[in-house]
């Protein structure tokens, strides 16, 4: 089961209108996925699941909200680095950085 900040029923939603023509619609899925939904980049078990649509989504060159998509990355790795207690914690961050070096090569372009 899939804990996420926000409802884990709408990531799917929120991930297929990362893309969408009305900016009302795209911010609401920005903000289910890097922004309050995450609970700002807090960790938890759906952030790795997310992080690869976020960069293919970053990887179309149509992309109309990239640096924010790319701020709330920076946002989800800033926490990966805070002072983990648990092995919960360390998994989830290992997790989630080999999610987000895939996308090393994107980054610099």
């Amino acid at each position: 089961r899939l804990v996420h900040g926000g409802e884990t029923k709408d990531i799917p939603t929120h991930i297929r209108n990362l893309l969408h023509e009305d900016w009302h619609v795209r911010e609401n899925a920005l903000e289910g996925l890097v922004g309050s939904g995450q609970h700002f980049g807090m960790l938890d078990k759906a952030t790795p699941f997310i992080v690869p649509f976020i960069l293919e989504a970053l990887h179309d060159e149509q992309c109309p909200d990239c640096w924010y998509l790319l701020q709330g990355l920076a946002v989800i790795c800033s926490h990966i680095f805070i002072p983990i207690t648990s092995i919960r914690h360390w998994r989830l961050a290992i997790q989630i950085y080999d999610e987000i070096i895939k996308g090393f090569p994107l980054y610099l372009v």
